[in-house]
Order: C-alpha cells, then sequence, then structure tokens
C-alpha cells in the first residue's frame, strides 16, 4: 500500500513539473527582454540599468491561464485587458520592470513596429503604472495595447526602449 502511495506521489509531482515546464516554455516564446542602456561585451550585456521583459498576449496564453497553475499574479492580473474593449483590432503586450540601479522609466519611449506607444495605450490604470523615478531593485508591470498590430506566426517585429532594441518573432499557436 505504502509503494503505491509513493508511486502517486511521484507520478503527481512529475506531473506538475511537466505543467511548470510547459507554463515556462509558453511564456518564454511570448517574451523578448531589453537590457535598459547595457552595453553588449562578449556576448553579456554589461552596465544595464534595467531589465524590461515584454510579453505578448494571445489566445493561446490567456487560455493557458485560466487553468489553476505556478503563472505568477501580475501576468494574469494583466493578461484580463485581453478582453478589453479597447484592445479591439490591437494587440496586448505585458511590459514587466525590474531595476539594477536607481532609473528613471518613461513609457512613452517604448516603441513596438514603429509604433510609438502613447499615454492613452496603457492600460493599467494611472495609480498602478510604473513612471518616473524608479529604486534599485524595482519590479513592477503594466500592459499596453499597440493599435491596429496585428502579428502573424513567424512574424518579427523591433521592440524597443529608446535607443536599445531586441526582435521578437511571434509564436506559432498551440
Amino acid at each position: 500500500m505504502n509503494k503505491i502511495r509513493v508511486i502517486i506521489v511521484f507520478l503527481l509531482c512529475s506531473l506538475a513539473s511537466v505543467a511548470i515546464a510547459d507554463e515556462e516554455a509558453l511564456v518564454q516564446e511570448r517574451m523578448v527582454s531589453i537590457r535598459a542602456e547595457g552595453k553588449q561585451l562578449d556576448g553579456l550585456v554589461i552596465g544595464a540599468q534595467a531589465r524590461l521583459d515584454f510579453i505578448y498576449v494571445d489566445a493561446a496564453l490567456v487560455e493557458a491561464l485560466r487553468t489553476p497553475s505556478g503563472f505568477p499574479d501580475w501576468l494574469r492580473w494583466h493578461a484580463k485587458d485581453f478582453a478589453s474593449e479597447e484592445l479591439k483590432g490591437g494587440a496586448l503586450f505585458v511590459l514587466r520592470i525590474e531595476t539594477y540601479n536607481p532609473w528613471t522609466f518613461d513609457p512613452t519611449k517604448i516603441s513596438v513596429a514603429d509604433y510609438a506607444l502613447k499615454d492613452e495605450d496603457i492600460l493599467t490604470k494611472p495609480a498602478y503604472v510604473p513612471k518616473g523615478d524608479l529604486p534599485s531593485r524595482f519590479e513592477g508591470s503594466l500592459s499596453f495595447r499597440v493599435p491596429g498590430l496585428k502579428l502573424k506566426p513567424g512574424q518579427e517585429i523591433i521592440i524597443s526602449y529608446g535607443e536599445d532594441k531586441a526582435t521578437f518573432r511571434v509564436p506559432k499557436g498551440r
């Protein structure tokens, strides 16, 4: 009887770790990171003031977020904007910010596929939008829309913050 319990516990733990790995993969393939004000040196980024993780929210991610799992609460919170009236005909992104040093953040320095973000594109309530001077080791997030942006699987777009850029490839649906 004890062997059966051990086997059941082992199988449940194995299934849980597979589910967590799937969740991480789902987010990773929808994410691109920018190291703000960092310099590339032999594959390393040095001197960055902050890390900006841009996560593209699509139907597959929203569907996965509906199940109880290990997704972070901030991602669940912002992904709810996928159903908002303001998003119609556009794309939704969630931005996660982590500062390494005191740093000044201005959301209007964000550009996605040649579209410069405006204050009215930010879907997070103004009281919760990280903006201005941020302290070291600050972590925050916000959601924003890119009006009229229709993304196709495999398509590549440039996401930038000021002079810092990254190429994002739209994932294939699941």
